[in-house]
């Protein structure tokens, strides 16, 4: 699954996910697997995580398609 976002991040995770995927679920976790994020309505080609309130390091983006398809990504917070 090839998508977009910005790495390292502040204070927002911008992602954007190609026109042609229908995306089922979206969540971030934190380095030990705690759940940060989850959007499961209404998920579009763009979307944005308020970072913000993060404490710096790593976290990890599961991206899921209606496909099946799952993506995890590695987000590092400065």
């Amino acid at each position: 699954m090839n998508i977009e976002f910005n790495n390292p991040i502040q204070t927002k995770l911008f992602v954007r996910i190609p026109n042609d995927v229908e995306l089922k679920l979206a969540e971030l976790y934190d380095i030990n697997g705690s759940l940060i994020y989850s959007n499961k309505n209404s998920i579009k080609t763009r979307f944005v995580i308020d970072s913000e309130d993060l404490n710096t390091g790593v976290y990890f983006l599961k991206i899921q398609t209606k496909e099946g398809e799952i993506g995890n990504y590695k987000v590092v917070k400065i």
